[in-house]
């Protein structure tokens, strides 16, 4: 019953957003269509036109797209050596404690031993 209502809920948002991003694309379209009558152009001349501008974009977007993959490695990196920062100073405590405590149970013995208690 709950993961059938899950799976509806998931469904009706999916649809919301589908919408939701056709609705934001819609005004774009709306100035392409505008852009190409300006120019007195078909769609195909629009293709043609907007093509031969594709490697004049097509490389500041590659800069930018490599810039910003940068910058996010490069907090990836950070997060990973906190983690790892943090990992090794949990793993120090715990040798810390298990050698603390392994060499408290030997003096218990070595005591024991001379009391005379164990042989």
């Amino acid at each position: 019953m709950i993961l059938s209502l899950i799976l509806w809920i998931l469904f009706g948002a999916s649809f919301v957003g589908t919408f939701f991003m056709i609705g934001k694309k819609v005004p774009v379209l709306i100035m392409l269509s505008e852009e190409s009558l300006a120019y007195k152009e078909t769609f195909s001349e629009f293709l043609k036109r907007k093509r031969s501008e594709l490697p004049l974009k097509l490389g500041s977007i590659k800069i930018d797209f490599l810039t910003g993959f940068n910058k996010k490695l490069i907090k990836s990196k950070i997060l990973s050596l906190k983690i790892h920062n943090v990992m090794h100073a949990w793993t120090e405590a715990l040798n810390k404690k298990v050698h603390h405590s392994k060499m408290r149970q030997e003096e218990q013995i070595k005591e024991l031993v001379d009391k005379g208690d164990i042989e």
